[in-house]
Parts: structure tokens; C-alpha cells; sequence
């Protein structure tokens, strides 16, 4: 058990390349950091999906080590609120009844 919050994805194959991963991740990111405070948020990949790797390293998430998780050997990327490469700026937040990201 951990107590890291973990920023997790699973598309279906029909909707690969279409930016939906990347946008949903910058949105749980922002949402992680600027709404519930949360100071660090982990990511994890099996090492052969490399696309997933990329994407981890475009939102400013840096590898950390190599990892077993439930018997399945994992790459650790993680990235903290306060490090240069978190970037909320292309989004703002909106309170309603709903949270809502904008981008701008």
C-alpha cells in the first residue's frame, strides 16, 4: 500500500493519438494540485510502453527509478507542484457546481 496519488490513463485503441490522454492528464494535474493541494502526484508505465513515457515527460513528470508493482516491473515518473516544469497556464480553473478547466 502507498499513499502516493497516482495520475493513471486507460484509452481505448480507437482513440490513441488524438491528444484525449494528454489533455485528461494536464486537467487531473492541475485539478490535483491547485484544488486538492496535493504536493507531488506519481505516474507509472510498464517499460516497453514508451508512449506513455513520452507523455509523462511532455506534463513535466520526471523519472524516478524503476519499480515492481503488483509483480508487474514498472517505470516511476513523478513531479511536484513546486517544480519548474509543472505548468498550469494554458488553463484556468472554474468553480460551479461542477470544477471546470478552461483552456485559454
Amino acid at each position: 500500500m502507498t499513499l502516493e496519488i497516482e495520475l493513471g490513463y486507460l484509452l481505448n485503441l480507437a482513440y490513441w493519438y488524438q491528444g484525449l490522454a494528454t489533455e485528461a492528464s494536464k486537467a487531473s494535474l492541475i485539478s490535483g494540485f491547485e484544488e486538492l493541494k496535493l504536493k507531488e502526484i506519481v505516474a507509472i508505465a510498464k517499460p516497453k510502453n514508451l508512449a506513455s513515457q513520452k507523455l509523462m515527460e511532455k506534463l513535466g513528470m520526471k523519472y524516478e527509478k524503476d519499480a515492481n508493482y503488483y509483480q508487474t516491473n514498472v517505470v516511476y515518473y513523478k513531479i511536484s507542484k513546486k517544480e519548474d516544469r509543472y505548468d498550469s497556464s494554458f488553463y484556468i480553473l472554474e468553480k460551479s457546481s461542477q470544477l471546470m478547466l478552461k483552456k485559454i
